[in-house]
């Protein structure tokens, strides 16, 4: 059995803020440039994107890059293809915003999970404007070479866009 006074000082070191004083240092502001050189391109890739430029992606990207969404998808996009891409989702969100959630980096490879939000004010994928907010999440693994992205794979939440875009799914009809 353990003494009382152990399991006194256990139960006020648990309870909740609002019953003890708690002595907080000033937070520090958080750095855009991480510990690891392949984050750090990512990071600044996203913050110039929420912006609506697209050039540090490009700078990010390497000539033979390839691009895969769904990650298992048996054909990738081309590093014009997916800028191409990119440029059209914005200009049907121009106001769309990636939020870093979490990111992992081991030797060349970084894992980002992201928040995407925006408004449809344009068409996209043939779906006419209409003014519909959407969020939805993604992950996305980056393959690196010589500071470049030449690989990455998405898993996003497609079925999850059109639900929020208001659209109806149907079987093909033979």
């Amino acid at each position: 059995m353990k003494p009382v006074w152990v399991l006194l000082i256990a139960s006020l070191y648990f309870l909740p803020a609002t019953h003890r004083q708690v002595v907080a240092e000033p937070a520090a502001k958080p750095s855009i440039i991480s510990e690891n050189p392949h984050k750090a391109v990512i990071q600044h890739s996203i913050e110039v994107l929420n912006q609506g430029d697209t050039s540090a992606v490009a700078q990010a990207i390497a000539p033979d890059y390839k691009y895969y969404s769904p990650s298992n998808a048996a054909t990738p996009l081309s590093r014009q293809e997916m800028m191409a891409q990119l440029k059209s989702v914005l200009a049907a969100f121009p106001d769309l915003r990636w939020q870093i959630k979490a990111m992992y980096a081991a030797e060349d490879w970084v894992i980002t999970r992201f928040v995407i939000s925006g408004t449809q004010q344009g068409d996209y994928m043939g779906i006419p404007a209409n003014g519909r907010k959407i969020e939805y999440s993604s992950i996305v693994i980056c393959h690196f070479k010589d500071g470049k992205i030449i690989e990455e794979r998405e898993e996003l939440n497609l079925l999850g866009i059109m639900q929020q875009l208001n659209l109806e799914l149907k079987p093909k009809e033979n």
